[in-house]
């Protein structure tokens, strides 16, 4: 870089603090002082969680959103352009010191993001995609093991009908995203089968639906279809749990036996043949056994009547 034409002033040998600019030209003049040295990150850049053994995937996934959202992100989606100090245009030489930081403040904020061991582990680099190529390549053996483990668990996904089926879905397209990021090559249209076959018997009309086209379904129109058929499972089960009720109570009355109305005579006929058995009854356990047949059954209704 050349630094012939700038010329340094310390602004701590004036006593006053003071250097006399004012207006628009100085406000813009300590803004970029400001922004230059004392960059203002987003607190999400500075609370990214330190890379260590395990965690490098969603620690990229951070730094690259952190950096975008800081503006920082500049040295990692183009490249390097052209020095344009001395023979370039303003617009030209603004781009090239803009790239320039992106590129200084986005290895700051990698470096920081670290623990001391894998930092020390990595060597230095000018640019920050090759630093983070060179990260990568740290990690890329995990990233096999993460690999398996992934494809059994799309493999192994079942929907057993409880939650929501959008849910499930989604859940598996992510599985396969993943794989799909680690070169496995699964295809939407094996992703829309593998699911169809995951789903419980009750969803087997929309499967021979889906199996009767010519057509294969995009991952939108799976979970369309999905949803769809799930609401028509859910009204028919709330019908057919509303009749079984409605048939419960109709046998509950039917098997209930009616009392016959017996009238005011009737009702105190039968308190008077309780209260006559009450007294008869203790009287015929003391009586001897053949004087049992005077006090028949017949007896007692006789003397009731």
């Amino acid at each position: 870089m050349v630094y012939d034409e700038i010329t340094y002033v310390k602004l701590l040998l004036n006593p006053e603090r003071y250097t006399g600019y004012a207006g628009p030209s100085a406000r813009r003049i300590w803004d970029a002082v400001y922004s230059e040295n004392c960059p203002n990150f987003p607190s999400n850049v500075l609370s990214i969680e330190p890379l260590c053994g395990s965690n490098f995937k969603k620690w990229k996934e951070d730094i690259i959103i952190s950096l975008g959202l800081a503006d920082l992100d500049i040295a990692l989606r183009t490249p390097k352009p052209e020095s344009a100090h001395t023979t370039g245009t303003n617009q030209q030489r603004a781009a090239y010191k803009k790239w320039e930081r992106s590129n200084r403040l986005s290895l700051l904020v990698m470096k920081r993001s670290m623990t001391e061991a894998v930092r020390g582990s990595i060597e230095d680099c000018e640019y920050v995609v090759d630093y983070l190529d060179a990260i990568g390549k740290k990690y890329k053996e995990s990233e096999k093991a993460e690999g398996v483990a992934l494809l059994s668990k799309f493999n192994s996904s079942q929907y057993d009908g409880n939650g929501n089926i959008r849910e499930y879905i989604m859940g598996v397209l992510e599985l396969g995203a993943k794989l799909n990021s680690l070169d496995f090559g699964i295809s939407k249209k094996v992703m829309v089968a593998h699911i169809l076959n995951t789903l419980p018997p009750s969803f087997s009309q929309m499967t021979v639906s889906y199996n009767t086209h010519k057509e294969s379904w995009t991952p939108d129109e799976l979970i369309s279809n999905c949803v769809q058929e799930e609401e028509r499972l859910c009204r028919e089960k709330g019908k057919s749990v509303n009749f079984v009720q409605k048939e419960k109570q109709g046998h509950q009355q039917k098997g209930k036996k009616k009392q016959p109305y017996l009238g005011l005579k009737g009702v105190c006929k039968r308190k008077r043949l309780r209260l006559l058995r009450s007294l008869v009854l203790p009287i015929l356990k003391d009586l001897p056994t053949q004087n049992l047949n005077l006090f028949s059954a017949t007896s007692v209704r006789k003397m009731d009547t």
